[in-house]
């Protein structure tokens, strides 16, 4: 038995109070939230995805205890929360972008050691470091278990998953499927 929960869209008033809710005190331009509001419909992923993106960018900035806009950013939102996502990934620096990429190829959730036997050298030296900037970015998390002894982490939402897996070259997703399914049958030993 599966129950369907259907969830209205967050009203105006909801959404001003989720955007104060992930920022705390802000003073931005009414212009800019009625966009934001506007374009995310009451979504409560989309919204937090865009202000998120805006801070990752740098259009939001901190100033003492309150959020503003940066002086003289360009503030755009993406249209849709399939294409804010695919945004947000692209601006990732390279090496964070290769982790949520190959981390998206195990699943909606992935074994640390799995990313790491599918990212370059370079990239696996820091993997720890860009694992945790994907935290605070909140795109990545920790599930708190394990699995044999690899730490299990979980994509925030798994439509950040297939945005990921999506800017893969279907060449490139083949490779790294076989790679994980080698590094998969490894370490499973005799399970």
């Amino acid at each position: 038995v599966a129950a369907v929960v259907e969830l209205a869209p967050l009203l105006a008033s909801e959404s001003h109070a989720f955007v104060e809710g992930l920022l705390g005190p802000s003073e931005l331009p009414a212009e800019l939230l009625d966009r934001i509001l506007g374009t995310t419909e009451g979504n409560p992923l989309f919204l937090g995805e865009t202000v998120r993106m805006l801070v990752d960018d740098g259009a939001l900035t901190r100033r003492g205890e309150s959020w503003v806009t940066a002086a003289g950013a360009a503030v755009s939102v993406p249209p849709t929360i399939q294409a804010l996502l695919s945004a947000r990934i692209e601006r990732l620096r390279g090496e964070e972008r290769a982790v949520v990429e190959r981390a998206a190829v195990i699943g909606k959730q992935f074994y640390r050691g799995a990313v790491a036997e599918l990212v370059s050298a370079p990239v696996r030296s820091g993997l720890d470091g860009h694992l945790d900037t994907l935290r605070r970015k909140e795109m990545v998390e920790p599930d708190g278990t394990y699995w044999v002894d690899e730490p299990v982490y979980r994509f925030h939402h798994v439509l950040i998953r297939d945005a990921a897996y999506g800017l893969l070259l279907k060449e490139a997703r083949a490779e790294l499927h076989e790679r994980f399914a080698d590094w998969l049958t490894s370490k499973a030993g005799e399970l």
